[in-house]
């Protein structure tokens, strides 16, 4: 990928690519994409969440086709809801809004589906909504649009911004506290001591790439889970955890680049791409992608990273460019992921930590996970 891309700028460079017209182009790939995709023989939609991505997606095709159909999953618990947002989208861009309201009942029942759709230890636990909207657009359309690998593409995610501190190969850390932190996540009797020595361990890692794992909220080697796992299945203690990031790590690539990459190459299509692929599949939806086409690919890639970071903001291209076109609400809220909500005690998913993947895992795949 880095050779392709570096490649793909200095041939943009040499034609005349200038910061004053990359405004251009970079709307003329979206907007191409979007094109593209909306050619169908039956019913198009969109999936409209509130947030950048999904926005553009249905404002470009608004500027194709008169009527858009748009589709969204708000929740019950107000503080993770973004369906105002998806709503004020909608009624700028005068696009038919059909939602439909998710909470911790809906996801408790459909625990079970996790299994049956992903048939496969699978730990994301916002294909329980994504679920909902699968289905609340099949009612409708054949076909929706989405709008997938925008925040990998373009930057969008938090822990973008704290890049140069996970991969600074020097960085100062406590690891000699880590055994202490280790037990007292493992073991502690209080839930909140539990919760605090989790998110500390952090602090303590010097492994860049285990630094990356834990930001993007896997399960460390040192979880207790994860050592009963290994025994169980006859895994060496000297096995590396992380042999896939580093297959696909960078290192010459500038933090957050290097960032954007790891999730392109291993996070987008092992975990958005299938999440959103198996529950479409399961109910007879065909999802596409723009923001994956190859043009759309390419010149986010050949993008300067400030230019993608534009005003130091995630996504600031993005968040310049739609200025005109999208409520201000939309592009400049804190990034907010497809969340479930508050999970109760008594709940299926519920964990002592708020290691929900982990629930996932030990509940619906126990002869793997030796629950």
């Amino acid at each position: 990928m880095r050779r392709r891309v570096t490649g793909l700028s200095r041939a943009l460079s040499r034609s005349g690519w200038t910061r004053q017209n990359h405004e251009t182009v970079v709307r003329a790939a979206i907007h191409g994409a979007v094109e593209e995709q909306l050619v169908s023989d039956v019913p198009v939609g969109f999936f409209l969440s509130g947030g950048i991505d999904s926005s553009i997606v249905c404002y470009e095709a608004s500027r194709c086709i008169e009527q858009l159909s748009s589709f969204t999953i708000g929740n019950a618990d107000k503080s993770v809801d973004e369906a105002p947002y998806a709503r004020m989208v909608a009624q700028q861009i005068g696009a038919d809004y059909h939602s439909k309201v998710f909470s911790s009942k809906i996801a408790d029942k459909n625990f079970p589906l996790m299994r049956s759709f992903y048939d496969e230890p699978f730990g994301d636990v916002s294909a329980l909504p994504t679920n909902e909207v699968c289905k609340l657009a099949r009612e409708r359309v054949t076909v929706v649009l989405t709008g997938d690998g925008g925040d990998e593409l373009f930057g969008g995610y938090t822990h973008y911004l704290d890049a140069e501190r996970i991969f600074d190969p020097v960085a100062i850390t406590k690891a000699w506290v880590r055994p202490i932190v280790v037990a007292l996540k493992n073991h502690a009797p209080l839930r909140l001591i539990a919760k605090k020595a989790q998110r500390y361990e952090s602090k303590t890692l010097d492994d860049p790439i285990e630094r990356w794992a834990k930001a993007k909220g896997g399960v460390l080697k040192s979880d207790r889970f994860k050592r009963t796992w290994a025994k169980k299945n006859g895994i060496s203690r000297d096995y590396d955890d992380y042999w896939y990031y580093r297959k696909h790590d960078d290192p010459g690539l500038s933090p957050k680049t290097r960032a954007q990459s790891l999730d392109f190459h291993t996070y987008l299509h092992d975990s958005v791409l299938t999440k959103v692929d198996r529950a479409s599949m399961a109910v007879g939806l065909e999802t596409r992608v723009p923001f994956l086409s190859k043009k759309s690919i390419a010149t986010a890639w050949s993008l300067p990273e400030d230019l993608r970071y534009r005003d130091g903001e995630l996504k600031g291209v993005l968040k310049h460019l739609y200025t005109e076109a999208l409520p201000a609400e939309v592009l400049y809220r804190r990034k907010q992921g497809f969340a479930v909500g508050p999970i109760e005690k008594t709940a299926k998913l519920y964990d002592r930590t708020k290691n929900v993947p982990r629930q996932i895992l030990k509940q619906l795949f126990p002869e793997v996970f030796g629950a």
